[in-house]
């Protein structure tokens, strides 16, 4: 099983900038006007960012199954093709493991 050191680099940390910039900016738009909620604001940073990673997990799954990552690939490693999530399932899984929380506590 891979420890949390090489799912934390299947996450990519490097995108999750990418996925929280929208999310700040629209949370200083609210501050302006006068209607910011962290509430909102924090849930809404949380799904952007599972968003973002989730669609991280399952672009390596994608890559490593349709062979489109190869050694003589340049730029960050992708982790399932390397080997070191040594099945394409369990990255997938991953995929859709942030919709479940909230659907879990829902039903309650």
């Amino acid at each position: 099983m891979a420890g949390w050191s090489v799912w934390l680099e299947a996450a990519r940390p490097r995108t999750l900038p990418a996925a929280a910039s929208p999310v700040l900016v629209a949370g200083g738009l609210a501050i302006h006007d006068g209607v910011f909620r962290f509430d909102a604001f924090w849930w809404a940073l949380l799904g952007a960012v599972a968003i973002q990673v989730a669609a991280n997990f399952a672009n390596d799954v994608s890559d490593a199954v349709r062979g489109a990552d190869r050694p003589e690939r340049v730029g960050p490693r992708r982790l399932v093709a390397a080997g070191l999530i040594p099945h394409p399932g369990a990255c997938g899984r991953a995929c859709w493991r942030p919709w479940r929380w909230p659907s879990s506590r829902e039903s309650r």
